[in-house]
Parts: C-alpha cells; structure tokens; sequence
C-alpha cells in the first residue's frame, strides 16, 4: 500500500534488472522453464512474462504481491529483493501482534521446509484440502450427536 504525501516525493521503482532473474529463477522452478505455464501461474499471458525478462516494463508493487500470494512466497522477500523497499521499511516476518507460528502445525512445517514453492503450495493446497474434510466430517459428527441427545431428552424430559 503506498501513501500519498501532499509533497513531492520519488516513487520507488523496482529494479528490473533484479525482477528479471527473479522472474527467470522462477519459471525455472515453478514451470520447468516453460514461461506459458508460468504466466497461467501467476495470472499474466505469456508477453507480459517475456517483456519482464527483457526487462521492458515496470512491474508494480501489488503485482509482485500478487506473484507472492500465487507462488505462496514472501511477498516481503520479493519487494525487498526486487528494490521497492528496504529491509527496515517494512515490518519484519514476525510481527508482535502476530500470533506466533506454531512449528509442530504441519502446514507451517511445510513452510518452512526447503522445498521449492511449487512443492510448498501442492503439499499445502493438500493439507488444507484434508483439514476441510476433517472439519466437514466433525461438523456431521456433531450434527447426528445434537439430534441423538434431542430424541433422547424427549424421551426422558
């Protein structure tokens, strides 16, 4: 999010030389090297991936957000790496109000691992897949149990 300041100020631009690896270093990852694939990924056609690695274009913070929340990365990484911001600009990953990460949750375990982002987004996209079944299969569980405890205080109320 950026604030507008009644004074003229820069507006921060990214580095495109720094965008263009990275985006390389993705595709690379994510996409096997198949820059379609990675562009159907992210959200953008195929021309907007090779105009980024040519490093025509200016890209803007909330589509570097955007890649972020697709890839399930850093999106605090990814600003900072590119140069739209400073290290101390933005608040560090374990933010005081945060409630703490708890490291035994599988799903966190998954982020932390050192698997690529790909791996990290289909092991989590399947953990949480599991999490709603389980959560679904506890709910009809609660449900028949609420309407057994009414027939049953029927019968003796």
């Amino acid at each position: 999010m950026r604030v507008l300041y009644p004074v003229d100020m820069a507006e921060p631009r990214i580095d495109r030389a720094a965008w263009a690896a990275l985006v390389s270093q993705l595709i690379a990852t994510e996409s096997p090297g198949n820059q379609t694939r990675f562009g159907q990924l992210i959200g953008v056609d195929r021309k907007t991936v090779r105009r980024w690695l040519a490093g025509e274009v200016d890209v803007s913070e909330e589509k570097v957000r955007a890649v972020a929340r697709a890839l399930h990365v850093s999106a605090r990484d990814l600003l900072i790496q590119v140069g739209y911001y400073q290290a101390d600009e933005l608040p560090a990953p374990d933010r005081v109000d945060a409630p703490p990460a708890d490291p035994q949750d599988p799903i966190e375990m998954v982020r932390q691992s050192d698997l690529s982002p790909t791996g990290k987004r289909e092991l989590i996209e399947y953990l949480t897949e599991q999490r709603r079944r389980q959560i679904e299969e506890a709910q009809l569980e609660v449900k028949r149990l609420i309407d057994l405890a009414r027939r049953t205080q029927g019968r003796t109320g």
